[in-house]
């Protein structure tokens, strides 16, 4: 053997043993060192069971290790296999290279101790910190490839002894795997592909990517998956406390994720994939329901996060479930979901108007929208005022309010904000057991553009009952809804414009009183058809009104309240407080001065089968009455000042006595307009002995009235003529009341009967509307008590009122000296005759005056006119004659004009120098009396 062959053989050998020693050495060493190191640095202990090294292929295997907690025996870290190899091509690349990892069964425990306090943070504290200088100092990156890198079986636990439950997160079932990663400068190129699976509290997770780490892009794609995450865990162990308690729900979602970031370009983060959200329930802290949710289903094009740009292809809620509440204190439960926000100053001043202008728009794409079977369910204890809704008694608790919305569904196609895309829609609900609510067409959300028609079917209005504002005191017993409306709104830059039309119908409606809870208003068919109009500027137009088989029932109660007056109830000043003053109406012109006059127009309105009663019991008796058959039309109804409509309406008192009304009215203008003639025929007087009792003092045994009435209001002046007719009025026995007039009514009917036993009043009425002492019941009220005290106080003056005149009947004058009448007064003689024929039961005395200053020479000369020869002329005498001749003139001329009063015409002998109040001296005066 050469010596070449034998050192040869010899250093294979050394080396061989050197390699074989290794064996042992290097195991042994790692065990050794390890733990002592462990021990020497940290207050735990490392344990390993096995560690294998093959130096022929340069690969570690080490098994059973376990690295205790802090003076603990229980495990921080523990594995059951680490096998790694080393490329003998690091010394090659002069880098790390491992071309195979595998970890079997790895367990890490981590805790949360306290603020930045983990139970690992003593291992932070061990290697000091490196100075800037030494940091400066690295130049050239360590260069590493690791490949064929296998985790399996892993496991972590997390759990937080900071919060009072010991909150715990498990992680099982981890596996990793990634072919290679590394920095090496030929490998940067290279996508690393890693795959991660793993139950995060029962919940499967699944991640896979392509990332570039060391490229300066950083490109990194991954596609996440999560399944079955019990939301209600979390929530249960959220370190935030939550405002609402999450009792169920689980969520999955499959995501794909691309980051993307170089030196020349932005960032860019994609995003894509589905969430799903499943039995989601919460309620409030308290327990009660706020909010169910069979699934939620969101599929997602693409989001670019930071461009704010999110594409999302659908979104699928199926059975929402909402619970609106609000206690009696008037909070809602969805408002105390949201934290109180604290605003500063400072905070306010720091956006401008610049700021907001210079904000990016998050831009939004969906294409379709779904919800179904959603439900609304509302519910309110909450009282405006603290009054009770209950309008049977005031000792009955407060009614609750409830509403429940089913069948709630909506779709919706291509929805983007913020470009003008129309997206059709369709809205469809069931509100109460019969209605239905339908809406359907298209909308542009930026700037917004509204085209929908709605269709509402057999929708109860007594579900509204409770919306009703506090001071509301009436309620709905019945009543449906149907309607038909077509709306066209569109966003302009400084106002809302658009119009709407359609049809209206309430059927089967009926209003409930408020202080006997009867009926009060009710209706079998309301019908609004030809429904036009505009929001800008706002008008409306109606083609047709019609009212069929209405009801309507006043009343007043023993108290002296109205049912109608008691349907809205202040909350203001207590009973003998002073009066709120009543501000003048404000008309459809008045509501905005400064905007355009509203358009209203309703080209016909139409009753019919109307029916309307009467009941007063704050009286001694009872009174009660009906209007039949009230119907007619009211056609060219308008807003516009010189439109006026045609009125005529017609009914009948008790199915005897016929109503006509006729004119022409504009109640919609800035100004009202009415010029009406009302026509009342045949009204039995005998009903009304509850108010003849109560306030005359007397029953009506007979009498019947007719009513012809004109009525013209323009420019808030009312001039009206009220001609009255009764008929055989007779009074009957007498009625103790304390609210009887002292007026001598028995006297007065007497008196104004003619000879037909009738009636007959002319009372003129005028006056302003805007004058708050003007009203033209008390106006009429006023002439018919001046009327009865005339008879009594000056029954002449009431001449005038018969034959509806000024002129005064209460005597004529004459020239001086003479007593022959002046034809001018033959006519005022010729009325009051009349007035005499036709009333039977009057009786007149005529008394003749003399002036004592002018009427004795003026006599004389007469005298000596007609008897140049007279003889001495009596002063005294012949003033008593011409005083008598006047009266005889005067009845005589009364006479010719009807001989059947002579019987009735009396001269009265009185103080012939006695002076008038007013006027001349030489005169006639009359008194009337009855019989």
């Amino acid at each position: 053997m050469s010596r070449w062959l034998r050192n040869t053989l010899i250093s294979v050998v050394v080396i061989l043993g050197l390699l074989l020693s290794t064996m042992v050495i290097v195991p042994w060493q790692i065990k050794k060192q390890g733990s002592n190191w462990i021990a020497e640095n940290t207050d735990r202990t490392l344990t390993i069971e096995k560690v294998f090294f093959n130096p022929f292929t340069l690969m570690f295997e080490i098994s059973g290790t376990k690295l205790t907690e802090q003076n603990s025996d229980r495990p921080f870290v523990a594995f059951k296999r680490l096998m790694f190899s080393i490329s003998p091509k690091s010394v090659i690349k002069q880098a790390i290279i491992l071309s195979r990892i595998e970890l079997d069964d790895p367990f890490v425990n981590i805790e949360l101790l306290g603020r930045e306090n983990f139970n690992f943070s003593d291992f932070t504290r061990l290697g000091g910190e490196d100075s800037e200088d030494q940091v400066a100092e690295e130049k050239e990156p360590l260069y590493f490839s690791f490949n064929n890198i296998v985790l399996s079986n892993g496991s972590i636990d997390f759990t937080d002894q900071t919060s009072e439950d010991k909150t715990r997160h498990q992680i099982r079932k981890l596996d990793l795997g990634i072919p290679v990663v590394g920095n090496i400068p030929y490998l940067i190129e290279n996508y690393v592909v890693p795959q991660l699976s793993m139950f995060l509290n029962n919940a499967q997770f699944k991640a896979t990517g392509k990332l570039k780490p060391f490229k300066d892009s950083h490109e990194t794609k991954l596609s996440l998956t999560l399944a079955g995450a019990d939301l209600a865990y979390y929530a249960e162990h959220s370190p935030i406390p939550l405002p609402v308690e999450v009792k169920e729900g689980t969520l999955d979602f499959e995501v794909n994720l691309s980051y993307l970031v170089s030196k020349t370009a932005g960032p860019k983060l994609l995003l894509d994939g589905k969430l799903t959200l499943s039995d989601i329930g919460l309620s409030e802290l308290d327990g009660r329901e706020l909010f169910r949710l069979s699934s939620l289903i969101l599929e997602l094009d693409q989001a670019d996060i930071f461009s704010q740009e999110f594409n999302l292809s659908s979104l699928e809620i199926h059975g929402p479930q909402v619970y609106v509440d609000r206690d009696s204190s008037g909070s809602w439960n969805f408002q105390q979901l949201i934290p109180p926000q604290e605003t500063t100053t400072a905070d306010q001043e720091s956006v401008t108007p610049e700021d907001k202008e210079g904000d990016h728009l998050p831009h939004l794409t969906l294409k379709k929208l779904a919800l179904t079977d959603g439900q609304l369910h509302y519910h309110d204890d909450f009282v405006p005022g603290g009054k009770k809704k209950n309008l049977k008694t005031d000792a009955s608790p407060a009614k609750k309010t409830q509403l429940s919305i089913l069948d709630l569904n909506f779709q919706a196609e291509n929805l983007t904000y913020p470009d003008a895309v129309k997206s059709p829609f369709s809205l469809a609900m069931k509100v109460g057991k019969e209605g239905d609510i339908k809406v359907a067409g298209t909308v542009v959300i930026n700037p917004l553009h509204l085209q929908a028609q709605s269709d509402v079917s057999a929708f109860s209005l007594p579900l509204l009952n409770d919306f009703l504002p506090a001071n509301v005191k009436t309620s709905l017993k019945s009543g449906k809804l149907y309607s038909t409306i077509a709306v066209d709104l569109k966003q302009l830059p400084e106002k809302l414009s658009g119009n709407f039309s359609g049809k209206l119908h309430i059927d089967d409606f009926d209003l409930r009183d408020p202080i006997g809870n009867d009926e009060l208003l009710a209706w079998g068919k309301l019908d609004l058809e030809g429904i036009k109009g505009t929001i800008t500027p706002l008008s409306l137009q109606i083609k047709e009104v019609a009212l069929s088989d209405y009801i309507a029932n006043i009343q007043i109660t023993p108290e002296g309240e109205v049912n109608l007056s008691s349907i809205t109830a202040a909350d203001g000043p207590e009973p003998g407080s002073q009066p709120v003053k009543v501000e003048k109406t404000v008309t459809a012109k008045e509501a905005d001065p400064e905007g355009p006059p509203v358009d209203i127009q309703i080209s016909t309105l139409t009753l019919q089968g109307g029916t309307v009663s009467f009941v007063d019991r704050h009286l001694t008796k009872t009174f009660s009455t009906t209007m039949y058959d009230l119907g007619g039309q009211i056609t060219g109804l308008s807003s516009a000042e010189e439109v006026r409509a045609k009125v005529d309406l017609h009914g009948q008192l008790e199915k005897h006595s016929p109503l006509t009304i006729k004119g022409e009215i504009n109640p919609l203008g800035q100004d009202l307009f009415a010029d009406l003639t009302i026509s009342f025929k045949d009204i039995d007087l005998t009903p009304l002995s509850p108010y003849s009792g109560t306030y005359i003092g007397y029953v009506i045994d007979r009498g019947t009235l007719y009513l012809d009435l004109n009525y013209h209001i323009e420019n808030r002046k009312l001039s009206a003529t009220n001609q009255v007719m009764i008929d055989q009025f007779t009074l009957g026995e007498t009625v103790e009341s304390d609210q009887a007039t002292t007026l001598p009514v028995a006297l007065a009917i007497p008196i104004l009967k003619d000879g037909n036993g009738e009636i007959h009043l002319n009372i003129p009425v005028s006056g302003d509307l805007d004058d708050p002492s003007f009203s033209v019941g008390g106006t009429i009220a006023t002439v018919l008590s001046n009327v009865i005290v005339k008879i009594v106080t000056s029954p002449l003056s009431l001449i005038s009122s018969l034959i509806g005149g000024d002129e005064d009947f209460t005597g004529i004058t004459f020239a001086s000296g003479l007593s022959t009448i002046d034809p001018t007064q033959l006519t005022q003689l010729k009325k009051l005759a009349e007035i005499l024929a036709t009333h039977p039961a009057l009786i007149m005395e005529v008394s003749g005056f003399v002036d004592k200053e002018k009427d004795p020479e003026e006599y004389r000369q007469e005298q000596l006119r007609k008897n140049p020869a007279g003889g001495d002329f009596d002063e005294e005498e012949q003033l008593q004659d011409l005083a008598r001749a006047r009266a005889m003139a005067v009845r005589d001329a009364l006479v010719v004009e009807s001989e059947e009063i002579k019987s009735r015409i009396f001269l009265k002998k009185a103080d012939i120098y006695q002076l008038p109040e007013d006027g001349s001296a030489s005169r006639v005066e009359f008194n009337i009396s009855s019989k």
